[in-house]
């Protein structure tokens, strides 16, 4: 990957989570879950568009339930957490 490449690649995706944190207001650890996403669909020369749901569960959080069937609900410590964003 030349120079350029490079260069172009960390600009696109600094573009992108500019986006996702003062457009739309995301959480950095929202934007970074969904920048690999994003990036995949912009160098295919696609043009990523957020998902309009008012719900988001990061990747890495433990505290998503037990899988007994039980939902995972809105708490103040998880949003607080950013496990469940609104």
């Amino acid at each position: 990957m030349t120079r350029r490449e490079v260069t172009r690649r960390f600009d696109m995706g600094l573009k992108l989570v500019g986006m996702m944190v003062m457009e739309l207001d995301w959480s950095i650890a929202r934007a970074l879950d969904t920048l690999p996403h994003a990036l995949r669909v912009e160098l295919d020369g696609g043009r990523w568009e957020p998902r309009q749901s008012g719900m988001w569960l990061g990747s890495g959080d433990a505290d998503v339930g037990d899988n007994d069937g039980e939902p995972l609900l809105w708490t103040p410590d998880r949003q607080r957490r950013g496990v469940i964003v609104l």
